[in-house]
C-alpha cells in the first residue's frame, strides 16, 4: 500500500457559499485518481435537495469539458452517489439506499444555515 507525501489541512477550515455559487479550482493532474484508493472527506448540510429537473447537486467533481472523472453527487431523494470513469470510458456508479439517505432540510427542525 502507498500513501501521499504528509500534507497539511487548516483546521476549522470551511467554505460557506451563496446558492448556485460554484468553487472551482485549477485543473491538476494531482486530483486524479491513480491507484485502487482514494479519499474524500466532506460535511454536507445542503439548504434544499436538488429538484427531479436538477437531477443532482455536485458535492466534489473532477469533470473535463463535460467529461466527469469523478463525482460525488446529492441526488433528490436525499441518496448519494459516486461516480468514476475508467480510462476506457466505463463509468461506474456507487449509490447509498433510501435508508441511509440525508435527512430532507427543515423536515425535523426550522434550519438556520
Amino acid at each position: 500500500m502507498s500513501y501521499s507525501s504528509p500534507f497539511t489541512i487548516a483546521p476549522y477550515f470551511s467554505i460557506s457559499l451563496n446558492t448556485g455559487s460554484i468553487l472551482q479550482t485549477q485543473s491538476r493532474v494531482g486530483m486524479n485518481i491513480t491507484n485502487d484508493a482514494a479519499y474524500f472527506d466532506v460535511w454536507v448540510r445542503p439548504y434544499r435537495f436538488p429538484t427531479a429537473q436538477e437531477q443532482y447537486y455536485p458535492i466534489i467533481e473532477k469533470a473535463i469539458t463535460g467529461n466527469v472523472h469523478y463525482s460525488l453527487r446529492l441526488n433528490p431523494d436525499g441518496t448519494l452517489s459516486f461516480i468514476v470513469t475508467s480510462t476506457a470510458g466505463v463509468a461506474y456508479i456507487a449509490r447509498t439506499t433510501t435508508d441511509l439517505a440525508l435527512v430532507r432540510p427543515n423536515s425535523i427542525d426550522n434550519d438556520s444555515a
